[in-house]
């Protein structure tokens, strides 16, 4: 490329790239810098438009005066489309999630929880970070109403155990403040290591 850029030019006018900030900030910083890096839209020749991650090198003479700039494009169209279907999905699930007015939870490996939805911290009055990292059945389900101890081995609102058949039990929750309500689980899964829960009532 030529000293002023213009083959640069004319390759960005081609692609209508767009910019993430004015050009000219990129120009300043590549004399101050010497480097820059950032995402760019290009339109290509039948009219669909890519993301590239790009990055430029000021290359300069003997002089030290600027020469030309290497310009390098890698296509991330795809991981960007990625990116926000996650991210898509993630608040489609929150929106769900925080909505239900049945208790969901989460659990890991150990059986700890990871996750509350509002409706849990309602209907039982422990807020999420009382049930985050701790066992459900110990907070929620661990005695019968007449003062029994519920046996874990026996509890069906625990999600243990890796299959990942739907089940269907009815038991006496143990909300907060110390009264019992009614309730089902409706099912369980195993989401590599992470199970879920959901209990009705």
């Amino acid at each position: 490329m030529d000293r002023r850029g213009g083959g640069r030019q004319v390759s960005h006018q081609l692609m209508q790239t767009i910019f993430p900030v004015p050009l000219e900030e990129i120009n300043a910083a590549l004399l101050r810098t010497g480097r820059w890096e950032g995402e760019l839209v290009h339109t290509k020749r039948d009219g669909t438009q890519v993301i590239v991650a790009s990055r430029w090198s000021m290359q300069r003479d003997k002089q030290g005066l600027p020469a030309a700039i290497l310009e390098t494009n890698n296509d991330i169209t795809e991981r960007k489309r990625a990116e926000e279907q996650r991210r898509y999905n993630t608040q489609l699930l929150r929106t769900m999630t925080d909505n239900a007015s049945s208790m969901l939870y989460m659990v890991d490996a150990a059986d700890l929880a990871t996750f509350v939805n509002p409706a849990m911290e309602r209907i039982t009055g422990y807020q999420a970070e009382e049930l985050i990292g701790q066992v459900v059945h110990d907070k929620i389900h661990h005695t019968y109403p007449d003062g029994r101890p519920y046996p874990v081995s026996e509890c069906h609102v625990d999600p243990g155990g890796t299959d990942a058949e739907s089940r269907a039990r009815r038991g006496p929750f143990r909300a907060q403040r110390r009264h019992f309500f009614p309730g089902a689980v409706f099912g369980q899964s195993d989401l590599s290591r992470q199970r879920t829960g959901r209990c009705g009532h």
